[in-house]
């Protein structure tokens, strides 16, 4: 099973978008997947077509316990054969989450529980450095980093690595980068051309994964609480992250139907 966080502290970055989308057409593919919603947002919970304010149990009900092994009754099917959810509890206060040495590997935990039911699990982090953010990368096989290509986005992209790298480390976790993920791309806007320059300079063509247009259809899918894949299964962001899925699909060698 193969764990992805998508991460990135700086809100707007179009993590929850990529969390959904990406996890949807691995699911398209027939990769059973399942997306781990850490943000009290709910952001990815309601792209999924799932509501929030009605749950009972959430990954935050997991972490606020300490114990994760009731992870299976809190998963909810979707209408999208093969995608799961683990859904957030939203407006979840962290000060709810006991301070516990075992506290940031909740998740890490309750996941290997799964392991045999799912090929591949997708965390939509929070945007904040905070205990959620931590299970998200103690519970991660590898990192992906979503950005916009404006100076002040891209900046932190590097700060933020080695932050998590850090924490990863400090627990003796063993952390890839599967790469950073360009979003809501222009490609005729000079400074966009020039970021995704930069990116290629500091991480190298392999860790710059195929950038993601910029296209009304993907934030009209979110309004009617829908993956792309659902919503406008033609349009450019959904080709855009169709090709994402088949690249990662590759990258972690995870074949078209499944491990099964």
């Amino acid at each position: 099973m193969k764990v992805i966080a998508v991460a990135n502290k700086k809100g707007g970055s179009g993590k929850s978008t990529s969390a959904v989308n990406l996890a949807a057409f691995l699911a398209h593919q027939g990769i059973r997947t399942l997306v781990v919603d850490l943000d009290a947002q709910a952001h990815a919970t309601i792209g999924c077509g799932i509501k929030p304010r009605k749950l009972k149990d959430t990954v935050h009900h997991l972490m606020a316990s300490l114990d994760g092994s009731g992870i299976a009754q809190c998963i909810r099917t979707t209408e999208i054969e093969h995608l799961s959810i683990l859904p957030a509890q939203q407006e979840f206060d962290v000060t709810q989450i006991p301070r516990d040495p075992k506290a940031p590997l909740v998740l890490h935990d309750a996941l290997e529980l799964l392991e045999g039911q799912f090929d591949a699990v997708v965390i939509d982090s929070p945007p904040s450095l905070d205990l959620p953010m931590y299970n998200a990368v103690l519970a991660a096989d590898s990192l992906l980093i979503p950005f916009q290509p404006g100076f002040l986005n891209y900046d932190g992209v590097g700060q933020m690595l080695r932050v998590l790298f850090k924490a990863a480390a400090k627990y003796r976790h063993q952390l890839e980068l599967l790469g950073v993920l360009p979003v809501m791309v222009n490609a005729s806007a000079r400074m966009h051309r020039q970021i995704l320059k930069q990116a290629l300079e500091q991480f190298g063509k392999a860790r710059v994964l195929s950038p993601i247009r910029r296209d009304i259809k993907l934030e009209e899918a979110f309004m009617h609480h829908q993956p792309i894949v659902s919503y406008a299964p033609y349009s450019g962001g959904a080709l855009c992250y169709k090709k994402l899925a088949q690249s990662v699909a590759i990258k972690l060698n995870i074949p078209a139907g499944g491990l099964v």
